[in-house]
């Protein structure tokens, strides 16, 4: 599977526990995986969540993401409050992603709306 085709570009597949993750990805090739991770595999990165090419299922671009949040956001609202405005601040990632991050927050009330309302300033 070639993984670089899907850097930065809205996607969906399913992860080898099953669940199906959207959003817009970065690729990182198999040298900076292993320099950086320790493992020799191609990978894409979701809001600072890393999936090696043998954990990917199905892989494929979409025009719209099909609900509000995903696995992915849900394992990202178990972070507390300083270890998302890290995520927020230190990695490379599309507005939307963070965005739609956000809302599923906002949506789930996460964090109180000053909290809510200065992780929306960060992006």
């Amino acid at each position: 599977m070639k993984l670089e085709k899907y850097d930065d570009k809205l996607v969906s597949f399913k992860d080898s526990e099953g669940y199906t993750i959207e959003g817009i990805p970065i690729h990182y090739c198999h040298e900076y995986c292993f320099h950086e991770y320790g493992v020799d595999e191609d990978c894409l990165e979701i809001l600072s969540y890393v999936f090696y090419e043998s954990q990917i299922e199905d892989i494929k671009i979409i025009d719209k993401y099909s609900s509000d949040h995903s696995h992915l956001e849900e394992l990202v609202s178990e972070l507390d409050y300083d270890e998302i405005i890290d995520v927020l601040e230190n990695e490379k990632s599309d507005y939307d992603s963070y965005k739609r991050l956000i809302d599923y927050l906002k949506s789930i009330n996460r964090f109180n709306k000053e909290e809510i309302d200065n992780l929306y300033k960060k992006i």
